[in-house]
């Protein structure tokens, strides 16, 4: 039961976690992110992305808008203080980000405090690490080795629940100091724009006005007439991370639904368990009621053994929480040691225990009530009753549905592991030049790097498909009517050998200009009708005139949670802070030739932060909760067959002492041990079999919701399915064989001498 306890709450708490995102802020009812409403000839959709000038502008012309601040998520980047490198998650924000986002500052004034260039504010996790202490305002750091940051505030650590991770939040006004972005209305960055409304605003009233306000600053009739729309949507800030992850709330409500079979398994072996504990007892409950004790002395008898071993079930429950918590934090970002403080995970724990204490007293007590009461009334065996056989096969069909959900996730992610990409990743890292020291140095460093002899070939780009890449519009006719939306990556001659794509046609010349020439995949041919691309002409942005000079195959961009999308490669000709150095290394050279390249980027570039990233582990972290989930489920899993297993075997030995007399006369009467076990376990598994019928549709809605997940996923197939279940039932049969084989194989003389 303890161990019961701790898992069905740990998967409970990481779901409602889930579902509490961003639930935290006072005013979260007022919190609002812009989401671009765009459509085109061949893409639509809601993008949590805007083009920087936009929330600014709102802030501006709106009354309804309180606040509006601007976010661009860098991701992880290099700090150094003392010579020493720290990774942060980081982001940079404008001087109204804390009054969208109200935090609790531990030192510095949050009044303007990201008003000028050069400042950041971090979090008490993050000063900690780096400075063993919090009060850090006035230190210094040193940002990817390039431009000194100084510290002047620190805030509490976001909340677990919080869709912001970042421990350093830079000013906005130093990302615009760099001069590397595009910050104009028509800019294809990646900015989030939030905003903070007046109570009462009516949000539809306000949508209304997004139309009018944005041809103040665009001409949206032209783009209309060339097939774009766009317009802004305000969802709420609770909401917005369903649609920027559209399988999250399959995936809270696979979790919720998880948790609820494992605490349904629990629930069951509870009841089975105590009952079979009190069927122990029934003599001397017997014998007490004859003596005149009341059925309340009975009902305060169970009641304490009943407390006792839920007591120590609670115990072991928050043991095992503890010892899960490594595992938790690893793979969901939860700190349990902090989260059994929370009123939520409070909560849980109540209502768990509430059910289980039902389980394991008042269901038992109540059926021993009704036994006793017929055994003093009758003064004869209690008949059979189905009260076990129904809880152990549930029991079993909760186990096969777990199994099966685990084996299709297995199987998935083995899938993806081995997934035909359009490029092969094995053996390939990358450098990403994102300063002008490095960037600056492109040509010399790729020149450099392929003389060392561990190096198979060197790439530059301004993108890799690890991640989803930028886009713009292509089309067959000049003008821009009937354009279509393709994913666009600037890449050198040597980029499709380096990532091992194979390529129809002469491609990127190495000595001619490539200025005009492209490299389409094979959904870009199909999507504009081209049947024969090579050496025909396409258009970029109402202007601009290509001839492709060659087709690859198609490539996933980021992961297989969405399809392969068209690109359109540009010849790689200028340098920039996206640029990025691509690497391939021959086989069993790696190490060695890791510490010679960042050897040699070091002597090129000195007093640089050099960070060599392998593709292979930024690809495995693009499906880093799939990976957890398939560690939770394959954990719980095992759990859920061990709990039904010892449940089989309590509940099986239990229910053969009670008839070894008869199994004696049977067999004086010529039964053998076969035809004994299965007389003894029909019932149970004709129930089996039953449940396994039950549970099985459930276990295909669980599969198929999880794979819409994935743009390409295994086939999930019927046959599949029965397998497992012939391999529960086998699993059923031996564990029920083994722990009654003995007892069966008696000799007969001594069972009937058995009391």
């Amino acid at each position: 039961m303890g161990i019961g306890i701790a898992c069905s709450l740990l998967i409970f708490y990481i779901a409602t976690n889930q579902l509490n995102t961003d639930r935290f802020y006072k005013d979260r009812t007022l919190i609002y992110q812009i989401f671009s409403d765009f459509k085109s000839p061949n893409l639509e959709g809601l993008y949590n992305v805007t083009s920087q000038p936009v929330v600014p502008a709102m802030n501006n012309d709106l009354a309804q808008v309180q606040y509006g601040t601007v976010v661009y998520n860098v991701g992880d980047i290099s700090f150094v203080f003392d010579k020493k490198i720290f990774d942060a998650h980081t982001i940079h924000a404008d001087s109204l980000f804390f009054d969208v986002f109200e935090r609790p500052f531990i030192m510095g004034d949050p009044r303007n405090v990201l008003s000028r260039i050069n400042c950041a504010v971090v979090t008490t996790a993050f000063a900690r690490k780096v400075f063993g202490r919090t009060d850090v305002v006035g230190e210094t750091l040193n940002m990817r080795g390039s431009r000194n940051i100084e510290i002047i505030g620190v805030i509490a650590d976001w909340p677990q629940n919080s869709s912001f991770e970042a421990e350093v939040i830079v000013s906005f006004e130093t990302l615009r100091d760099e001069k590397r972005l595009n910050m104009s209305w028509d800019g294809g960055e990646s900015y989030q724009g939030y905003l903070k409304l007046f109570q009462g605003t009516d949000i539809e009233l306000l949508e209304s006005s997004f139309p009018g306000f944005l041809q103040k600053y665009v001409d949206m009739e032209n783009e209309n007439d060339k097939g774009y729309f766009l317009t802004f949507k305000a969802i709420p800030i609770t909401k917005a991370p369903y649609i920027i992850n559209p399988q999250l709330k399959s995936t809270i409500l696979i979790l919720f639904l998880l948790g609820g079979l494992l605490l349904g398994l629990v629930f069951f072996n509870t009841v089975l368990l105590s009952i079979s504990q009190q069927q122990k007892m029934q003599k001397e409950l017997s014998i007490r009621r004859v003596h005149g004790f009341s059925r309340s002395r009975i009902f305060r008898l169970l009641l304490y053994d009943a407390l006792f071993q839920f007591s120590i079930s609670l115990i072991v429950s928050l043991i095992v929480v503890l010892y899960l918590s490594p595992l938790v934090l690893s793979n969901f970002n939860i700190d349990l040691t902090l989260a059994t403080a929370t009123s939520s995970f409070i909560v849980l724990l109540a209502g768990i225990c509430s059910i289980l204490f039902v389980a394991s007293f008042i269901i038992p007590s109540q059926w021993s009530f009704r036994r006793l009461k017929y055994v003093l009334a009758r003064n004869s065996p209690f008949k059979r009753s189905y009260i076990t056989d129904i809880p152990l096969a549930f029991q079993v069909g909760i186990s096969f549905t777990l199994l099966v959900f685990f084996w299709f996730i297995f199987r998935q992610l083995a899938y993806i592991q081995y997934f035909d990409k359009g490029y092969t990743s094995d053996n390939l890292v990358y450098v990403e030049l994102n300063n002008e020291q490095l960037f600056s140095k492109d040509q010399l460093l790729k020149s450099e790097l392929e003389q060392i002899q561990g190096v198979e070939s060197v790439c530059l780009s301004d993108e890799i498909p690890l991640y989803p890449l930028s886009g713009n519009n292509f089309g067959i006719q000049p003008g821009g009517k009937d354009y279509k939306n393709f994913r666009n990556l600037e890449a050198d001659e040597d980029f499709f050998t380096t990532l091992g794509m194979e390529i129809f046609g002469p491609g990127f010349s190495q000595t001619a200009d490539n200025s005009n020439n492209v490299v389409i995949t094979q959904k870009v041919a199909e999507e504009l009708g081209l049947d024969n691309p090579v050496h025909h002409t396409i258009y970029r942005n109402a202007g601009g005139l290509f001839t492709v000079v060659g087709v690859v195959p198609d490539i996933v961009s980021g992961s297989m949670h969405s399809e392969k999308p068209g690109i359109v490669f540009n010849h790689y000709s200028y340098h920039s802070v996206y640029s990025t150095l691509t690497i391939r290394i021959r086989t069993n050279m790696m190490i060695e030739t890791i510490r010679e390249i960042q050897s040699k980027m070091e002597d090129i570039v000195p007093n640089e932060i050099i960070q060599i990233k392998y593709y292979d582990t930024d690809l495995k972290a693009n499906y880093e909760f799939d990976y957890a989930i398939k560690k939770t489920v394959s954990f719980f899993t095992v759990i859920a067959l061990l709990l039904t297993i010892a449940g089989l075997v309590g509940f099986s030995v239990s229910s053969i002492q009670k008839r070894v007399k008869e199994i004696g006369i049977r067999k004086v009467n010529g039964a053998d041990e076969w035809s004994l076990l299965l007389l003894l376990n029909r019932h149970f598994l004709l129930k089996s079999i039953g449940a396994l019928l039950i549970f099985s549709p459930l276990s295909w809605w669980l599969i198929t919701t999880w794979m819409e997940n994935y743009a390409y996923h295994v086939p999930v197939k019927p046959l599949t399915i029965a397998a497992l279940s012939f391999l529960i039932l086998g699993v059923v049969f031996v564990t029920i064989f083994l722990a009654v084989w003995n007892t069966i194989k008696r000799n007969p003389v001594e069972a009937l001498r058995y009391e």
